[in-house]
């Protein structure tokens, strides 16, 4: 589903998020990384070129995290969103349901929840957790948000 980026596979030492996208985003040929859970001693961090989501094999420890303005099911976007990992806004604390669903039917990519928000014109935010292509709902649009009153969560 993607090409090794310079034989980077993976990149030295156990990296956090945020310092895996760093990597890439300070690459021009980087389109994705894909992170893997898999202990604070490894290496965890990969940088993709050429992604091509639907050729991705599922694998439950790994997840895929596109570059910001890269989307493989249609190239580059214009809307450009910003992630706050490890931050839930709920009712009560920062943000409200779109409507009374509250959350999207099943597990979602990313892109697709942000497509929905983005169709629905009281939707400001998507709070988004990978549930690793179960049937839990993943993807929940929110209005009214306040960043500073949002949760932290180990889940989201």
């Amino acid at each position: 589903g993607a090409d090794n980026l310079h034989g980077s596979d993976p990149l030295m030492g156990h990296k956090l998020l945020k310092e895996c996208r760093e990597e890439c985003l300070a690459d021009p040929e980087c389109d994705a990384i894909v992170m893997q859970d898999n202990g604070p001693l490894a290496g965890n961090c990969w940088l993709r070129k050429n992604v091509t989501l639907d050729n991705c094999p599922f694998e439950p420890t790994f997840t895929v995290f596109l570059s910001p303005p890269y989307d493989a099911s249609g190239g580059y976007r214009d809307h450009v969103w910003t992630s706050h990992p490890r931050v839930r806004c709920d009712p009560g604390h920062g943000g409200e349901p779109v409507d009374e669903k509250d959350a999207l039917d099943g597990h979602r990519l990313i892109s697709d929840c942000e497509d929905a928000c983005l169709a629905e014109p009281r939707c400001e935010a998507v709070v988004w957790r990978n549930t690793r292509g179960g049937l839990a709902p993943s993807c929940f649009l929110r209005s009214n948000i306040e960043l500073a009153r949002c949760e932290e969560s180990e889940v989201f």
